[in-house]
C-alpha cells in the first residue's frame, strides 16, 4: 500500500517529466501490466503500470519495454 508521501513523490515526478507530453502508443506487457510511450521534453519515456497482486507498481522508464504486437 502506498502512503501519502509516496503518492506525492509520484505525482511530482510525473508532473516534471510527462506533463504536456504526447502519448505515442499504449500496449500490454502481460495480463496485468500496461505501458504507454510518452514523448515530452524532446525525450521518449515509458510509463509502466502493473496491477499484479504480489507486486503492484507504477514507474517511468527510459528503456523501451517489449510491447504486445498482436
Amino acid at each position: 500500500m502506498f502512503d501519502v508521501l509516496t503518492i506525492a513523490a509520484l505525482a511530482d515526478e510525473l508532473t516534471d517529466t510527462a506533463l504536456d507530453g504526447r502519448i505515442q502508443r499504449v500496449g500490454h506487457l502481460d495480463a496485468r501490466t500496461i505501458a504507454a510511450e510518452i514523448y515530452a521534453g524532446r525525450r521518449r519515456r515509458y510509463l509502466i503500470a502493473s496491477a499484479e497482486s504480489e507486486q503492484p507498481r507504477l514507474f517511468l522508464s527510459d528503456t523501451e519495454p517489449s510491447f504486445d504486437t498482436q
